[in-house]
Formats: structure tokens, C-alpha cells, sequence
């Protein structure tokens, strides 16, 4: 069934929709070792059904462009990322588990993100967040978009709006800057 049909249906609009408020408030418990470690099987699982997932209207994976050409890059940081993964916590923020894996090709070689997470704002939207990984470097991106526990209005991104455009991303690194 193609996504757009779920979403235009409104029983199963309503499922999607309990059943996505369900997984985010499961991800609010992970630890940092179990999102990562989901995270590692969504880098490992999705690419092999994303062909046929597009096919129907949904995709798995998302290109973005490599640091300081994509206007969701925000910060690149000399901090590991579990230490940013800390702040973003202690900021509010909380592990992003339903959304497509995101990747750059610098030369050829694909980096894959080391995690998501969202800050849900009062106002149904969320501001993502998702961190790359260089070296001794990570380089922080972010976009303000409809919360992901609406689907019809979160599905296609047509809404997102690049950058930390509501300040919690500075806020929450800004805590042991």
C-alpha cells in the first residue's frame, strides 16, 4: 500500500499515527549504547529495502550534502559525539529512531550519520538533529519540521525549514560550551 494512501485514510492515518507516538515515546528510555546500536541496524537494513520501499513512495535513505555545502550543516565541532549526544539530552532532546538514514559522498565515500534526535516543540513541530562523524571532528546538522507523530504533514519535507531556525540546538550545546 502506498504511503500516500495510508496518510489520506483516515483510520489509517489515525493508526499511523498512535502507533509512531508509541515508538517515540519507547526511544525517550534508550540509552546512548542501544541507539546506537539500533542506529547501526537501520545503516545495515535500510539500504537493502530502500529500492523497494522509494518504489512505493517511501524512501529509507537520504542524501544530504557534504558539510558546509548543506544549509541543514550547522556547526562542525572538535568534540566526539557522544559528548554532544550528552548536551543534546540534557537540552531536551531525544533519540530519532522513524526517520530515513542520512548520508554524504565526499569522493566517492558514502559517511553515514551517527544518530538522529528531535526536540518536540509545543507547536507539532521538531527541530532534527543528526551528527556525522570526521575524524576528531562532528559535524552537526539540523531542520525545523512538522513533528513526526503527524504524518500527513511530516511525510515529504516540503515544510522543513534548514538550520537551527528556533535557537534549541545552540541552546543545548551551549550548556558545557
Amino acid at each position: 500500500m502506498p504511503a500516500d494512501t495510508i496518510v489520506s485514510h483516515p483510520v489509517l492515518s489515525v493508526a499511523l499515527a498512535a502507533i509512531i507516538i508509541l515508538l517515540v515515546h519507547y526511544q525517550r528510555g534508550l540509552a546512548y549504547r542501544e541507539v546506537i546500536a539500533i542506529e547501526r541496524l537501520r545503516q545495515w537494513v535500510f539500504p537493502l529495502l530502500d529500492a523497494r520501499a522509494t518504489a512505493k513512495g517511501r524512501p529509507l535513505l537520504t542524501e544530504r550534502d557534504p558539510p558546509r555545502e548543506d544549509a541543514d550543516h550547522i556547526a562542525t565541532l572538535s568534540a566526539p559525539p557522544r559528548a554532544i549526544v550528552r548536551d543534546l539530552r540534557a537540552g531536551g532532546f531525544e533519540p530519532q529512531l522513524l526517520s530515513t538514514v542520512k548520508y554524504y559522498v565526499i569522493d566517492g565515500q558514502r559517511t553515514v550519520a551517527h544518530s538522529q534526535w528531535a526536540f518536540y516543540h509545543d507547536d507539532d513541530q521538531q527541530t532534527h538533529v543528526y551528527l556525522f562523524v570526521d575524524g576528531e571532528e562532528t559535524h552537526v546538522y539540523a531542520h525545523v519540521e512538522p513533528a513526526v507523530f503527524l504524518p500527513d504533514a511530516h511525510h515529504g519535507g516540503e515544510d522543513q525549514q534548514a538550520g537551527d531556525t528556533r535557537g534549541v540546538v545552540a541552546d543545548a550545546l551551549a550548556r558545557n560550551a
